[in-house]
């Protein structure tokens, strides 16, 4: 977390833009408060990354504080990720964005088939952490695949995880050899109410990203 606000930081000043307050909340913070209270009521957006218990603490907070309809808030994965979104209250994420590698709301049959198969197991959809396990065994399986199940040299296996493209519930995913990081799409993702249950739906794809510690800094 503390890497992804990093790098948006970095980003966004090379592009010109200007942080008004950087806030470094521990990781086991558990009240928000002092944190949203101190965002500056002039700045125009917010940035924010956490996850899990404290992604719903932090909207929450967000809400009371009455940040919530006057300065837009966006956030990176796990921000508003499916993992988060069936404990939020609806009102204080509704129409909030994410940039994410993947989302529950992407309309391609590859993830269709995937968010079927598995809320009919689980009977929730499946966020960033459900299908980032699927997506590692399903490059295991297809680079296995392509070495004819001949897993006995580490070299050939290591070489065919690194060079076997797959189609994942997120798109296209193949590897940088660089950093061994995934070259794949980016959505922006907007929380939606479906037939009455939150989910995240995409409205812009960026596709083919290049993983962000290639980037020329």
């Amino acid at each position: 977390g503390w890497l992804s606000a990093g790098g948006f930081i970095k980003q966004f000043t090379m592009l010109g833009g200007k942080i008004d307050k950087e806030l470094w909340p521990p990781l086991t913070a558990t009240d928000y408060g002092p944190y949203v209270s101190a965002i500056p009521k002039t700045t125009q957006a917010v940035f924010a990354e956490t996850l899990g218990a404290g992604a719903i603490d932090f909207t929450k907070a967000y809400a009371q504080f009455g940040l919530r309809g006057k300065i837009p808030l966006y956030g990176n994965t796990t921000m508003f990720d499916y993992s988060v979104l069936p404990g939020e209250v609806p009102s204080d994420v509704l129409g909030d964005q994410m940039a994410a590698q993947y989302c529950d709301g992407i309309n391609t049959p590859a993830n269709n088939t995937f968010t079927s198969l598995f809320k009919k197991a689980y009977h929730v959809f499946p966020g960033y952490y459900a299908e980032a396990g699927y997506v590692h065994a399903e490059l295991a399986v297809a680079a296995l695949k392509r070495l004819h199940g001949n897993a006995t040299d580490p070299t050939a296996v290591a070489h065919a995880l690194k060079t076997t493209p797959i189609t994942a519930p997120r798109g296209p995913v193949r590897l940088n050899t660089v950093v061994d990081a995934p070259i794949q799409n980016i959505y922006i993702c907007k929380v939606e109410s479906v037939h009455g249950t939150l989910e995240d739906v995409p409205i812009k794809t960026y596709p083919d990203v290049e993983p962000w510690g290639t980037l020329p800094y």
